[in-house]
């Protein structure tokens, strides 16, 4: 490999780490406001909590793929579309929906370990 590859490579790997370090904010983020939202007092509380989860899966779907973990990316437009589903109710309530919110919620943050962990295993 010649050195030009070299140095393009372990820039890549720096920008790999910074996204993953920056993953594991938004996953702690993302399972706040998922608790928030089940516990909201009111429709009020739920939606913000909503739109905050929408907003952190949507700068996790548009980034993923330009790092390499398309798994991660398409769980979180997932997420994304599932969130912007409920706020589409004029009511706020999660109902029915609950089981497919947290199910998608649960696979998000299983693809940022994965995808840490492969980051891992690829710099080991």
């Amino acid at each position: 490999m010649n050195s030009n590859n070299a140095v393009f490579l372990k820039r890549l790997e720096k920008l790999q780490k910074a996204f993953l370090d920056s993953c594991d904010q938004r996953g702690v983020r993302i399972e706040r406001e998922y608790q928030l939202v089940l516990r909201a007092r009111d429709a009020t509380e739920r939606i913000e909590s909503l739109q905050r989860i929408r907003d952190e899966v949507h700068k996790l779907a548009g980034s993923s793929g330009a790092y390499g973990f398309s798994t991660l990316g398409q769980a979180a437009f997932e997420l994304e579309r599932c969130c912007s589903t409920l706020l589409a109710r004029d009511d706020g309530s999660v109902g029915a929906s609950l089981g497919a919110l947290t199910a998608l919620i649960n696979e998000v943050l299983l693809s940022i370990r994965q995808a840490q962990l492969i980051s891992q295993v690829s710099t080991d």
